[in-house]
């Protein structure tokens, strides 16, 4: 190998070392590399060359900056120093992107997990929330019915149970929209998924005057619990939910227009006082005060 030879790979392994590439020092970096051609790097290079020799420029690294870009246009200049150069980026560039899919996946995974605690958290929150709920109602419940039998002691032989009524009706009546392209695919088991978001369904029955042209259709649907019914009577169907994402129904969610007890709950909100209170199930006194909540009683 030549003295010159030398001196070219010496300078070569010193630009390797450099933070910016050949490209860069050049201020070509926005080309693609194949699209340098000698004269863009003849003119590139004349146009540095005038700001930053060591005769004209003040940087106080002036003699490091323009050696930078001698070896820079040398190199590149010299068809089989840039190939081996131009190579060496390339390994540089594919490490690069190896690199950011593998940190990106990883960063993917992680939101997702990130994402799924949330929803586990979220979800967690709602359950503790509605056990508090359940809890504090059954607390009041006990309470009013210990003092009604305190209150009531000259009565020998009362039981708590026989002071309970059934009033409200676990079955609803269910309206949406009727959409002709959709038909009968809007059946029995779509709809019991679509309420089963409030609790176990126990049955479903569509309605025999249901008309292919008509604007909406009914069903009657059996919830097991009243305080099951009670909820889906209280919801807001106007508005879009999140209640049904889990069972990715959405979509057809958005086709329900209104859910009623039946019978319809007639209550006097004069008379709901707590001696009538004290004389309901828990099941239905969760049920009435979830409709109360409602009704603002």
């Amino acid at each position: 190998m030549s003295k010159e030879a030398k001196v070219e790979e010496r300078d070569y392994d010193w630009l390797i070392s450099r933070s910016r590439t050949a490209y860069s020092i050049l201020s070509l970096e926005d080309l693609p590399r194949e699209e340098c051609t000698t004269s863009i790097i003849r003119k590139a290079y004349r146009k540095k060359a005038l700001v930053l020799h060591p005769d004209k420029s003040k940087s106080p690294n002036a003699q490091e900056e323009f050696r930078e870009l001698s070896v820079s246009y040398t190199i590149l200049l010299d068809p089989i120093l840039r190939q081996r150069y131009d190579n060496y980026l390339g390994k540089i560039d594919e490490r690069r992107r190896l690199k950011g899919q593998v940190l990106g996946q990883r960063d993917r995974l992680k939101q997702d997990l990130l994402n799924n605690e949330e929803v586990y958290i979220s979800g967690q929150n709602k359950k503790e929330m509605l056990q508090r709920k359940v809890a504090m109602l059954q607390r009041e419940f006990d309470e009013l019915k210990a003092a009604k039998l305190e209150e009531s002691s000259q009565r020998e032989n009362l039981n708590a149970d026989d002071m309970t009524t059934h009033l409200v009706s676990k079955k609803v009546r269910v309206k949406w929209k009727n959409r002709p392209e959709i038909g009968d695919a809007f059946d029995e088991e779509i709809l019991g998924k679509l309420m089963g978001v409030f609790g176990f369904i126990e049955d479903v029955r569509m309605s025999s005057l249901n008309k292919p042209r008509d604007n909406h259709h009914y069903a009657t649907v059996t919830f097991k619990s009243a305080i099951s019914s009670s909820m889906a009577s209280v919801h807001d169907y106007s508005t879009s939910s999140s209640l049904w994402d889990e069972v990715e129904m959405g979509k057809l969610a958005r086709l329900l227009r209104s859910v009623k007890l039946q019978p319809q709950l007639q209550l006097e909100t004069d008379k709901y006082s707590q001696v009538q209170k004290l004389q309901l199930s828990f099941e239905d006194y969760v049920a009435l005060s979830t409709i109360g909540i409602k009704r603002n009683l």
